[in-house]
């Protein structure tokens, strides 16, 4: 995955006096099995009760340190800020540079004491604090804060539960101790070793309150967590590939109310163009049962406030074909739907959950879940552990008819089709043909075009774009047995289920147990 820059928006408004909390938000949660940090925690996401509870108690500027699910919770984090009238706040968006609660601390410290506004504010030390901590107290912070101010520059004090003596946050790091932590982690050396090897002073705030210093680890850990539910609107996802398939899933999602952004090819190759979103890169916009998809030049990094949330799905195009458009996107969600069946691409790193489609996917290896796509009784199943049934280069049966029913392409060259999807035909009749090109130089050959006859009776559902080049062996059309019973300008029964497919493993992850055991 390429590493970015650290981003942050701060002005010098969010530099107020006092104090300032680092609030740790970059850490991925996989003991909890789903995204923690959005999880209904007393009706507002985690990280929103416990912020909304910090900035109550304490009136220094804070820092959210953001990586995992960055794009959501930065969402949620100016919703907040919006609607409280606060300026001390500030998101920073690590992007990718760490993707651990350990190793966020010293990304964060190397951007903020790099910026003049924030030296000031840094000058006597931080209060580190965990934003899976709802129920943290008034006292507990300004506790630790207090025996902070009274340590020398290079000391540090954490939080210990009595009885039972077991450490946790807030904890309180002298100002000469935060620049040791950037210094010393280009050594890959964990912030605890850095700590206990370099301060001058530790020392122990001792608080009888289990649930001030209570994270949230597991979903059993959550207090007054109501259904645990995530609204769709919090989550950003990618659909790779906007065929027909890819039409389908993304118009289940758009009318279940997700943010949905379409990534294509300059030059898609979708068969059944009449259900498929990937038109409106031919002609800007294009919809299908009323869902409409449009080209848009970039997107917004909060989804929720574009223009067309809600209103359509925008579509971006992926010129260089490179994962560069995934980092910029930083989806919370990825659904591979671009059906290569080879299984060569892999965006585990670049986002919180990861569905591909079909045969080349296999779960822990390019992907976190597996939604089957070969037609029968396993057709639209998510797979938590394994892989899709290997392609058999056989198509499924429609009408009893299998592979007799795809048109495919007798040479290299130019497409031509001859008959329009929905129209009418008869076994053995010409319903396309190609001119053949030199495969090597791309030049047309003075060889006569070739026909491409339908090998059944029915109708036209699927057939490539006039002009488009193709290869030998290529699908360029389908004619479905079931004439008077299909609907070409209708998503198919199969795209339905996968897109079904798709939502249960959404609806699992983000709202119920996570990945499944």
């Amino acid at each position: 995955m390429n590493r970015q820059k650290v981003t942050i928006s701060l002005k010098s408004e969010n530099i107020v006096p006092g104090i300032p909390v680092i609030l740790l938000a970059a850490g991925r949660s996989k003991r909890f099995r789903g995204v923690k940090l959005l999880t209904d925690c007393d009706g507002k996401p985690l990280l929103i009760a416990t912020l909304e509870k910090i900035v109550s108690l304490h009136k220094g500027p804070v820092f959210v340190v953001l990586d995992w699910f960055a794009s959501s919770l930065a969402s949620s984090i100016k919703t907040f800020v919006s609607e409280q009238h606060l300026n001390r706040i500030t998101a920073l968006n690590l992007n990718g540079r760490s993707r651990s609660m350990e190793s966020s601390l010293p990304a964060a410290l190397e951007t903020l004491l790099e910026i003049p506004e924030s030296k000031t504010a840094f000058a006597r030390g931080a209060l580190i604090c965990l934003s899976d901590q709802p129920e943290i107290s008034g006292e507990l912070i300004h506790g630790v804060i207090a025996r902070g101010m009274k340590a020398d520059n290079n000391g540090w004090i954490r939080t210990i539960h009595t009885p039972s003596e077991k450490p946790g946050h807030p904890v309180w790091i002298g100002r000469d101790l935060l620049y040791s932590i950037v210094e010393n982690q280009k050594k890959s050396e964990s912030v605890r070793s850095i700590l206990e090897r370099t301060s001058h002073e530790k020392a122990f705030f001792h608080t009888p309150d289990s649930g001030a210093i209570m994270d949230i680890d597991r979903r059993s850990d959550m207090i007054n967590s109501g259904s645990g539910w995530i609204s769709p609107a919090r989550l950003r996802i990618a659909v790779i590939g906007v065929g027909d398939l890819g039409t389908g899933v993304a118009a289940r999602l758009f009318r279940a109310g997700f943010d949905v952004v379409g990534m294509e090819l300059p030059k898609p190759l979708a068969v059944r163009r009449a259900v498929a979103l990937s038109e409106c890169v031919y002609l800007e916009s294009f919809a299908v049962e009323g869902v409409e998809a449009r080209v848009v030049a970039e997107i917004p990094d909060n989804l929720e406030n574009a223009d067309y949330h809600g209103k359509f799905i925008p579509v971006l195009i992926n010129h260089d074909q490179s994962s560069e458009l995934l980092a910029q996107l930083k989806p919370d969600v990825i659904i591979d739907s671009s059906m290569t069946k080879r299984g060569d691409s892999n965006f585990m790193e670049m986002a919180g959950l990861v569905i591909g489609l079909g045969p080349g996917f296999n779960t822990g290896k390019n992907c976190h879940a597996v939604v089957e796509t070969m037609r029968g009784p396993l057709l639209g199943r998510v797979i938590w552990k394994g892989e899709a049934i290997p392609n058999t280069g056989i198509p499924g049966e429609l009408g009893g008819k299998q592979s007799e029913r795809v048109l495919r392409a007798p040479c290299t060259g130019l497409f031509h089709p001859l008959h329009s999807i929905g129209d009418l035909v008869d076994a053995n009749q010409a319903v396309a043909m190609v001119t053949p090109k030199n495969e090597a130089s791309g030049i047309p050959t003075s060889k006569k075009s070739m026909t491409i006859k339908s090998a059944i009776s029915g109708k036209i559902r699927g057939m490539l774009r006039d002009g488009t080049e193709v290869t030998a062996g290529l699908k360029v059309g389908d004619v479905d047995p079931r004439a008077g019973y299909v609907e070409e300008g209708n998503i198919s029964d199969k795209a339905l289920a996968i897109g079904g497919g798709v939502l249960e493993a959404l609806l699992t992850f983000f709202c119920g147990q996570g990945i499944p055991e």
